[in-house]
């Protein structure tokens, strides 16, 4: 599962997530223009045709549209895929960090501090708060609280599905409403599917 596909899934469980599209072309980029058209900035993730390519994926949290112009076409020709996203400025966030969800428990590891970022976590290893829950216990943070009630909603809508009983969902906390929803609270990605077919609409089910 792609990366691009990893954030659509969590858009397909009902979860805020990314504003976005994938560019994968010249031809691509041309047909979204009047969406792009829309900021003045983007914040773009990338990931590779080659999925076996282990060098680090370039990313920009905040581009201009002008600044991003010297750049989308050679990221292209080096075969790298373009998730550009409405911007989301990091500086705004309360807080960031991965939910570990174990079937009867959950631990929670965050960061705070200026333009706190999940990768803080889950690749440089800061963490400024861990939580242990079990079962529906609550946290003394709300905004954690507010993350785990949004995620038992989705465990009672898709139930059925194994792969939810072992996951890390990705989140930030931001102090605007961001994300193609418009809420506080944003998930990034959903790790552990991976055994999920892509193309399943689990919203017809």
């Amino acid at each position: 599962m792609t990366k691009f596909e990893r954030i659509r899934l969590v858009r397909e469980l009902g979860l805020n997530t990314q504003n976005d599209i994938l560019v994968r072309s010249e031809e691509e980029w041309r047909r979204y223009l009047p969406w792009l058209d829309q900021f003045d900035g983007y914040t773009v993730r990338t990931f590779h045709h080659d999925q076996s390519r282990t060098d680090t994926a370039p990313c920009f949290e905040i581009i201009g549209k002008a600044e991003f112009e010297k750049h989308w076409r050679e990221l292209l020709r080096d075969g790298w895929n373009l998730i550009i996203a409405e911007p989301i400025d990091p500086k705004e966030a309360e807080i960031a960090g991965a939910i570990l969800r174990d079937q009867d428990w959950t631990d929670v590891e965050i960061v705070r501090g200026a333009s706190p970022a999940v990768r803080q976590v889950t690749h440089e290893g800061r963490v400024d708060e861990r939580f242990r829950v079990w079962g529906d216990e609550l946290t003394n943070n709300w905004m954690i609280d507010e993350a785990l009630a949004k995620i038992r909603e989705v465990e009672c809508r898709f139930g059925w599905l194994e792969a939810l009983k072992k996951v890390i969902y990705e989140f930030s906390y931001y102090r605007p409403k961001v994300g193609y929803k418009k809420d506080n609270l944003i998930f990034w990605e959903i790790t552990g599917l991976d055994q999920i077919d892509p193309g399943i609409n689990l919203q017809e089910i």
